[in-house]
């Protein structure tokens, strides 16, 4: 009965552990892409400068990414009934930080789109 006790307690001690670093690497994540969402409209003017963007191409790259991740967000909830959501998680941060490095590749209106929009996928 003893060791029925001890080895009960060393599980949820690994149970409460693991859910910290899954709390601790979601709320990074989620940091990072407020950090990403504050500093975009800041380089609008860049944009415009050197991708000679206009206002409504900005804004529409802005909303692409938005929409794209609101539209999949239930999908994602009902994908991680199904998945192991710490594989999830690990696919949508590489995901995630691919698609922010191919928005940087970018070099014009019509690639930056489609990577905004993976890129808004990756983060919901």
């Amino acid at each position: 009965l003893k060791s029925d006790l001890q080895r009960s307690v060393a599980f949820s001690g690994l149970v409460r552990s693991a859910w910290i670093v899954n709390v601790v690497i979601v709320l990074i994540a989620s940091g990072v892409h407020q950090i990403d969402s504050r500093l975009y409209p800041g380089t609008y003017k860049a944009l415009e400068t050197f991708l000679h963007f206009t206002p409504i191409q900005l804004g529409a790259l802005s909303l692409a990414q938005n929409l794209a991740g609101n539209i999949i967000g239930p999908i994602w909830g009902f994908i991680s009934a199904l998945f192991s959501q710490k594989w999830l998680l690990f696919a949508s941060i590489g995901s995630w930080s691919l698609t922010t490095f191919l928005v940087a590749l970018s070099f014009n209106f019509e690639s930056m789109l489609l990577f905004r929009m993976l890129n808004g996928i990756s983060l919901s």
